[in-house]
């Protein structure tokens, strides 16, 4: 868990070819036991700083079987989380808004999982807005954006920096 936790903190601080190579050392050290929790996080991880090296086909793979992996061992968060990025890059990094649809309906079914947390909820409502303005949909968008800035607002309050997020 210390080796996962400095390696968010690599992609954190936008070191990102180190947060890389951290992540595929610890996935190859986790695909030998075999924990499927720990797999879908580090996939969840691995994706997203695919994601910040516009390396966009990776990310979607990874995130893909980021989501399978939590699905499988009822990390809903991580599941939520996975989904949020999928329609993120699927919908707006690859300018594929109608394939990221598909994403919205399956991460909404696991959000709406008692328990699931306010961080991941909101990011899913930011990238569905975002996705919403990819398609020209800004009704939409700012429906789904003011969605997760209440979530955020009512939940963790205004001065949370998740709310920032979700006014960008």
């Amino acid at each position: 868990r210390r080796a996962l936790a400095l390696a968010k903190a690599l992609e954190e601080t936008g070191q990102h070819e180190r947060a890389r190579q951290a992540v595929d050392d610890l996935l190859r050290q986790a695909e030998t036991v075999d924990y499927r929790p720990l797999q879908g996080q580090l996939r969840l991880l691995a994706g997203r700083v695919a994601m910040q090296q516009a390396r966009y086909e990776d990310a979607e793979h990874l995130l893909e079987r980021a989501f399978a992996d939590a699905l499988a061992s009822n990390d809903d968060d991580t599941v939520v989380n996975a989904g949020a990025l999928l329609v993120y890059v699927i919908g707006y990094s690859q300018g594929q808004p109608d394939r990221a649809e598909h994403w919205i309906s399956l991460a909404d079914a696991a959000a709406s999982h008692a328990g699931v947390g306010v961080i991941p909820r909101s990011a899913l409502r930011v990238s569905e807005g975002v996705v919403a303005m990819q398609r020209g949909d800004n009704a939409a968008a700012r429906q789904s954006l003011l969605r997760s800035l209440s979530l955020v607002r009512e939940n963790l309050g205004d001065d949370h920096p998740e709310a920032t997020y979700a006014l960008s």
